[in-house]
Parts: structure tokens; C-alpha cells; sequence
């Protein structure tokens, strides 16, 4: 065996263009592979750190069909259900919420979470300080006291080891400090604080507070039981609460995906697409295998008629074909784990709290994938081309005699390798232009409001003094306002519970006098908004007017609404004065009415790509609706960030126990929405580049061997009168044929995959057959070039030289 290897070695060394141009297919293939497998394995099935983790599952809501995220349970559902399910082991409940911590260094916000004991039951990692939440902490009356984060612990108390015992205040209420978890716990997600959730007392149906539930599966229960049982007993409560639980349910998450609900489609493509990557490498690897086992047919052909066995033939030829994907494996894991890196430093430059189980980490999963993944891409490209070289003996071979007799019996092989070539390189280039195509459209979308030298900064107005009097929260708003307005370089402000290009709540809705078919409520991105909100942003009042000092807490509640709104629900007709009712119940007899008082221009809320982003918008009044999360947007001539300190010290002056949080230009937080499409988009743009290089190189790699091949037939034809101009025509007739069935085969595999994309693509509505038209002329051109360039050295030899050619 070790004289095997050695000979394959010197064979490798003996053509090093060969073996260059093969280690490159091989290690760009493999490198792909490996790093879209661990990369995927990241961000979508990576284990957590935890005894049992593979039984962690997180539940959420869905209403009338869409997935609705975290705190999105009712409390009164969670009891139902935790009441009667039987397929949870641990099935306990969950809320996130952004508090205020003071007795820190400053004022700080933290992203907390509310829960019970059960939660670090799930986990059973005990805390490195103290201890974590037990079950008498969510008594009624019992004194407040909270879990820190490794990462508070260290940056806001310097890492006190006294820490346990220490007082806080917490939303303005006392709390004292029990403990402290171990450094990178951050379970369910971001979390930054642990706070005990109370027993509430008798629950009716749609109370709050919502919830997200997160739970263990009993011994031998898959997520796929889990969920048809919880979907039953929601099925069951809305029978027997039809006002608060109609069109109401529940999905079962695998706990790791939870992040991705939006985002499973695109890994599934992505991993489409490096598999296309690999089997445009296996067909280029292959091919320069096979040109390779012809050109030595004549050698094994004596080997095999001075008695070497055909089985040892195959283990020689195989050698070669190990050693080249095992050196091209090596630097494919150095190019993979380069590219991991790569992208956790992009991931995290435009997300500051990613799920703490993202590692991008480079396994002994990984390893091992790559080590199986590079012998059977050996044993792909090697094993046929060493079999056919293996079945020419001397005999037949010296009967046909020459290179052009044994290309003959290649010629379908060869047919069948270029078609596959042009197939995988359309669909993967249809693919990866359709995602480049919408993130472009993406970035470049009309939010429908002004977004440029707009600073903005975060106010959560939670602390116990706003909760007493809410309507302090809409003085604060009014405070603040007076304090910037007039300042050098402010052309305005504006406060609203979220602007444009961020996601907002969604809220269901009643139109008066009309009936709901099966209590399927309209839904619409409910606004909360200071009285120049529409001033600020550039939103143009279509009809009616817009807030003012006549919409006071008491006085009757009004609403502006989007033009959409406005059409879809009242079309033909003027909504001005028309009332819509948005209590949670919708109950007509007990409802909250909102008397529509002006129409203003669409305005995009969310990621473009997203359904929610194009939904109907309606604008309440921050005086009627005092909410408690606010943003804060300042309209400027300078750089927006020139602002940012000034803003910290005036919310200062109002209150000094409430920060301002996430201080960037409106247009920064945009991005940071999209940045995710953008890195996909990256990802598909590079796989794109390497799909049309190794197709272009394959394509002419095939062409060229099959006209090399057949250079003494071209000989022949010339010989007895045939003109360049024909030989060329019917070389460019054969790869059209080619080229023809590869693109039926391409365009419709890469429609499947656009189609598979379209509730993340934007703004390409109706282009895909451009996109299709595109990548056939760029493919067209590769086959022309790869078949004109060879057929020409072909034509040119004089038929003497052609037919002495071997």
C-alpha cells in the first residue's frame, strides 16, 4: 500500500497543472461545504450547553395564522394548558422585558426576564454566587429579588464578590440581589437578569401578562406529538371562549430555531446551494479524473495483460483521487474556518445580543463531517473514472488503436457532464441573483417617511412612579420636547412607540357595524405617536387632520389611519368620522371606540420583506395612550450623532433614572434590521462567483477534451472538403443542443428555488424570467467561448496535422 501512494505521488507531481487545477475544484468545493454545514449547524441545530437540550422546546402564540413571537401567550391559555397537557415534563412560562436597574453605576437598562423557579429547573446549572429563583420568590408579598448575568455583574458592579445581598432598585421598587449565574448564561435568550414572576389569583380568559413558554419533553415525545396536542386543547378554548381565543393557537419550536422562525426557509436554500456548489465540483473534479484515466488506458491496459488484478488497478487510481481531496479538504477546513470567523465578527457588528448558543466555533462535528464529507467526494469523483479505465484490455486496445476511438465510446459521458454543468450553474445563479436582486431593493426601499439625519434613542418610562400615574408618562414626552426644540442644528422632534422601518405591534381590530365572519379580526400596526410625529417624518395628511390639543386624555378617543386602512375598510367612501373598536375582546357592547379623524400616506414599518412591514397602519395619540416604551427621534442638519449626549443629559435633567438607550441614526437601525438579508445575500453572491468559475472551467474542461478528442475526426472531415465554417457551425450546433437541454433542466430547478424564497424577497415581483433571461445569456456566452475557443485550435491545424494528431 505504501508503494501505491508513493506512486500515485509522483504521478501528481509529474502534471502539476493537473493537480493544481484539481486541488483548486476540490478545495473550493469542499471549503463551501464545510463551512455552510457548521455555519448552518450554528445557527439553527446547534446544541445547548445543557443536560438534555435536544427535549427543549419553546412555544408561541399564533394568531389567524402568523407566528407571533415571544410574549405573545396569554397568561389564562398557559394555565389551560399547562393544566391538561401531558407531554411536558417541565412546561413552565416566561416574559422578557427591558427594566431599569439603579444602585449600579448609572442608571442602566437591562433586558430581564420574569419567570419561576422551573425555568433554571429546565437547565440545571446552579448559580456561581448565591443562588438562583425559588419557588417562595413568586409568593404574593414576597420581597422582590433578582439574578444578575455574569456580563452585569462584571461591567455595572466590578465583579463585587460581596454582591449577594446587595440592594437595588429595580423599575423604581427595592430589590435585593440572591445571585449570580456563570459567565455566557443567558437562558432563554438575551437574557441579562433573572426577576421572580407572581401567582396571580383567579385568572379569566384573555388576561395577561403575555408570555412565552419554554418547556421539556418527556422521555420518548416528539415535537411533532407536543404540538398537536397543545394545538388541540387550543382548539378546545376557543370552542369555549370563542370572544378572546377565536383564530388563536399555538406552534412547538425546536428551542435553537426559535430565532430563525422567519429565516428557516433561507437555510434550507442556502444549503440548496452549497449543494450545487459540491456537485459542480464532483462533475469538474470528476471530469479531469476521467480525462485523465483515458489518457492512461493505455498503461493499465499492460498492467492488466502482464497480470496485475483490476481490483488493484482501481485501489491505485483511487489513491490519487484521496490524496488530491484530502489535501484539498485540508485547506477547505482553513478556508472554513477563516470564513466562520468571518462571520461572527459580520453577524455581530450589526447585532449586539446574539442567542448565546451561536458560538461560530469550528467542532469536532465539523471535523468529522469534513473528514466524510472529503472521502466520499473522493470516492465520488475517482471511482467511476477508475472503473471505466480499469475495463480496456490490451486486445481492444490496440484494436482501436488510438485516443480518438476511446473518446468515441466517452461521448455520451461527455454530454451528460456539460448538460449537468449548465443545469447546476442556471439554478444556482437564478437563486443567488434573486437574493442579491432583493436585498438591493431592500436597502433602497421607500419607508414612506423622511429616515436621513433623524437621531434616535430608546426611553422605557417602566418605573413604578409612571405606572401610578401613566399620564406622567405623556409629560415626560412633552418635557423633553420643550427642552430640545430650538436647540442648535434641531430642525425637530417627535416621539412614538416605534418609527418607521421598526417593527410595532400588531393589533386586531372592529369596524363599527360590520360583522366578523367567525371572529376573524382585521389586523393593522397600531402607532403611538406625539402630536408632530407626521410633521417630522415627512407623512403627507391625506384627509382630516392630525393630532392636536384637542385630543386630550379625556376627551373622546380618536385615530388617523393609513390610506390603506382607509381603502380597504371604507372604500369609495370618505373614513373621516367613522368609528373602529380596539378592545382585545371585541365585544361590540363593551367596546373601545376610536373615531377616525384623519388619513395620512403609507409608511413602512418593519423589514420590506416582511408581511408585517406592509400592513395597514393606524395612529393613536401618546396623550390617550400614555405607553411606557417610547423612542425619541431628532430631525437634524448635522450628523445625526453630534446630538446623541446632548440627548442623554437633557432626559437627564427630567429624570435622572432613566437612560437613553441604543442612541443611533435612524438609518444605522435600518441596517441593522436588513444587515441579516445583506450577509445572506453576501453568502449567495459568493456562491454565485464560485458556481460560474467552476462551471466556465468545467464547461470548457469537457468541451475541450470532447473536441481534443476528435481533432483526427475534424481531420477527416476537412480532408475530404468540409469548410472551417461548417466544422465550426456544427461544433456551436452540438453545444447548443447542450445548452438547451441544460437550461429546461436549470431555469426550471432555479423558478423552484425563487419560489421557495418569495416570502423573503422583495421588490422582484414578476423579474424572475429577467433574472432567468440574464443567466442564460451569461451562460450562453461561457458555452460559446468554451466551445468556439477549442473548435477553433481544432480547425486551424491543416488536415494533415489533424490526422496524424494522438
Amino acid at each position: 500500500m505504501w508503494k501505491e501512494l508513493q506512486y500515485a505521488l509522483r504521478l501528481l507531481g509529474k502534471t502539476p497543472g493537473f493537480t493544481a487545477l484539481t486541488l483548486f475544484v476540490l478545495a473550493a468545493g469542499l471549503g463551501v461545504s464545510v463551512y455552510m454545514y457548521s455555519l448552518i449547524r450554528t445557527l439553527a441545530y446547534a446544541e445547548l450547553p445543557f443536560p438534555e437540550s435536544e427535549k427543549l422546546v419553546l412555544v408561541s402564540a399564533i394568531m389567524n395564522g402568523f407566528e407571533q413571537g415571544g410574549n405573545s401567550l396569554a397568561n389564562f391559555n398557559f394555565e389551560q394548558l399547562a393544566q391538561t397537557q401531558s407531554t411536558f415534563e417541565i412546561f413552565t412560562r416566561s416574559r422578557k422585558s427591558d427594566i431599569t436597574l439603579t444602585g449600579a453605576k448609572l442608571p442602566l437598562r437591562v433586558s430581564a426576564n420574569y419567570n419561576n423557579h422551573e425555568l433554571f429547573a429546565l437547565t440545571d446549572v446552579p448559580a456561581l454566587l448565591g443562588r438562583v429563583l425559588q419557588a417562595t420568590d413568586s409568593e404574593p408579598g414576597a420581597p422582590l429579588v433578582a439574578v444578575l448575568s455574569y456580563q452585569v455583574w462584571q461591567s455595572e458592579f466590578s465583579g463585587d464578590q460581596d454582591i449577594v445581598g446587595r440592594k437595588v432598585r429595580i423599575d423604581d421598587i427595592p430589590a435585593t440581589i440572591v445571585g449570580v449565574m456563570p459567565a455566557g448564561y443567558a437562558f432563554p435568550d438575551f437574557a441579562q437578569m433573572w426577576l421572580p414572576m407572581k401567582k396571580s389569583g383567579v385568572v379569566q380568559p384573555g388576561d395577561g401578562p403575555y408570555l412565552s413558554i419554554v418547556g421539556r419533553l418527556r422521555d420518548g415525545v416528539s415535537i411533532e406529538e407536543a404540538d398537536a396536542e397543545l394545538k388541540a386543547i387550543m382548539k378546545k378554548l376557543e370552542q369555549q371562549y370563542p370572544a378572546t381565543n377565536a383564530n388563536h393557537s399555538v406552534k412547538v419550536w425546536p428551542f435553537t430555531q426559535h430565532a430563525l422562525t422567519n429565516s428557516m426557509t433561507i437555510i434550507a436554500v442556502m444549503s440548496a446551494a452549497a449543494g450545487l456548489i459540491l456537485l459542480l465540483v464532483v462533475l469538474n473534479a470528476g471530469n479531469l479524473l476521467l480525462a485523465r484515466a483515458a489518457e492512461r488506458q493505455k498503461e493499465v491496459a499492460i498492467r492488466n495483460a502482464l497480470g496485475a488484478p483490476r481490483w488493484r488497478l482501481i485501489r491505485q487510481m483511487l489513491w490519487e483521487a484521496l490524496l488530491l481531496a484530502m489535501a484539498g479538504g485540508l485547506i477547505g477546513v482553513f478556508f472554513a474556518s477563516w470564513a466562520l470567523d468571518w462571520s461572527r465578527q459580520h453577524i455581530t457588528a450589526f447585532n449586539d445580543s446574539l442567542p448565546f448558543w451561536w458560538t461560530f466555533e469550528f467542532s469536532n462535528q465539523d471535523l468529522l463531517f469534513a473528514l466524510l464529507l472529503t472521502v466520499l467526494t473522493a470516492l465520488a469523483v475517482g471511482l467511476y473514472p477508475a472503473w471505466r479505465a480499469s475495463t480496456t484490455n490490451i486486445n481492444q486496445f490496440l484494436r482501436d488503436g488510438t485516443r480518438g476511438a476511446q473518446g468515441l465510446r466517452m461521448t455520451r459521458m461527455t454530454h451528460v457532464l456539460v448538460i449537468a454543468e449548465i443545469a447546476l450553474s442556471i439554478t444556482l445563479l437564478i437563486a443567488s441573483l434573486a437574493m442579491v436582486a432583493s436585498t438591493h431593493q431592500t436597502m433602497k426601499a421607500d419607508y414612506g417617511a423622511r429616515i436621513n439625519n433623524v437621531l434616535i434613542g430608546e426611553i422605557d418610562l417602566y418605573t413604578q412612579k409612571y405606572d401610578d400615574e401613566p399620564n406622567d408618562r405623556y409629560r415626560f414626552a412633552e418635557k423633553l420636547q420643550a427642552l430640545i426644540t430650538g436647540q442648535p442644528g434641531v430642525q425637530g422632534i417627535a416621539l412614538g412607540c416605534h418609527l418607521p422601518g421598526m417593527y410595532g405591534p400588531i393589533w386586531t381590530y372592529l369596524v363599527e357595524g360590520r360583522d366578523v365572519p367567525d371572529k376573524k379580526y382585521p389586523s393593522a400596526t397600531r402607532v403611538v405617536v406625539t402630536d408632530n410625529y407626521f410633521s417630522l417624518f415627512d407623512i403627507q395628511l391625506v384627509q382630516g387632520r392630525l393630532f392636536d390639543s384637542r385630543d386630550q386624555e379625556n376627551s373622546e378617543r380618536v385615530v388617523i389611519v393609513s390610506e390603506q386602512f382607509a381603502e380597504k375598510n371604507w372604500p369609495g367612501q370618505s373614513p373621516i368620522g367613522k368609528r373602529i373598536g380596539l378592545d382585545r375582546d371585541h365585544d361590540p357592547n363593551n367596546e373601545k371606540w376610536y373615531t377616525v379623524v384623519g388619513v395620512v400616506s403609507e409608511t413602512m414599518y418593519g423589514q420590506p420583506f416582511v408581511d408585517f412591514a406592509h400592513y395597514n397602519d393606524m395612529y393613536l395619540s401618546l396623550r390617550q395612550l400614555p405607553v411606557e416604551d417610547l423612542v425619541v427621534a431628532v430631525a437634524t442638519e448635522q450628523e445625526p450623532m453630534m446630538l446623541a449626549r446632548s440627548l442623554a443629559s437633557d432626559v437627564a435633567r427630567i429624570d435622572t433614572d432613566i437612560p437613553v438607550n441604543g442612541a443611533m441614526p435612524l438609518t444605522e437601525r435600518i441596517y441593522r434590521y436588513n444587515a441579516g438579508m445583506v450577509f445572506v445575500s453576501k453568502l449567495f453572491l459568493a456562491m454565485a462567483a464560485l458556481g460560474v468559475l467552476l462551471a466556465a472551467s468545467g464547461i470548457y474542461g469537457v468541451i475541450a477534451r470532447s473536441v481534443a478528442l476528435r481533432t483526427q475526426e475534424l481531420g477527416v472531415r476537412r480532408a475530404l472538403g468540409a469548410s472551417e465554417r461548417h466544422v465550426m457551425w456544427q461544433l456551436l450546433q452540438q453545444g447548443g443542443y447542450r445548452l438547451i437541454i441544460g437550461a429546461v433542466i436549470g431555469v426550471s430547478l432555479g423558478l423552484l428555488l425563487v419560489e421557495a424564497l418569495r416570502g423573503v424577497l422583495f421588490g422582484i415581483d414578476g423579474e424572475e424570467l429577467t433574472l432567468a433571461l440574464a443567466v442564460l445569456l451569461m451562460v450562453s456566452i461561457i458555452v460559446a467561448a468554451a466551445t468556439l475557443w477549442p473548435a477553433r485550435r481544432a480547425v486551424n491545424l491543416s488536415p494533415a496535422t489533424a490526422l496524424r494528431y494522438e
